[in-house]
């Protein structure tokens, strides 16, 4: 059997039922998503609806001036939540790069993207 999967646009907004695709997802993967912190309880609201209760959701996105950790510590309510730096040896060769070099404009705060890996809680 071949696995599927689907993309979509999706609104973050807790108005929004989603009622076509609630507990329909294995993993949601999402990039860059929590600097606007208007938007988190938004954000979680269609994570928790969509995700089934055995699934994950995978989030990629640097520290951002508190950004991420003001989303998790709002996820923690109803999440088991896990917070990564070293995910991946290419990812962290490239960012000890831009580390070292003194002209790149490179900053971890902004830059570097962390994971964060979120499952309901049992």
């Amino acid at each position: 059997m071949t696995p599927s999967f689907s993309a979509r646009c999706l609104q973050w907004d807790r108005s929004c039922p989603y009622d076509d695709l609630r507990d329909q997802f294995d993993y949601l993967v999402c990039a860059d998503c929590f600097f606007f912190t208007d938007f988190h309880l938004d954000l979680l609201h269609v994570v928790k609806t969509l995700l089934k209760r055995d699934g994950k959701a995978i989030f990629f996105a640097p520290r951002r001036a508190g950004t991420l950790a003001k989303f998790t510590d709002l996820a923690a309510k109803h999440f088991s939540v896990s917070v990564s730096q070293e995910y991946d040896q290419f990812v962290s060769e490239q960012r000890q790069l831009a580390l070292s070099s003194s002209d790149s404009g490179y900053s971890d705060d902004l830059h570097y993207p962390l994971l964060v890996e979120m499952t309901f809680k049992q």
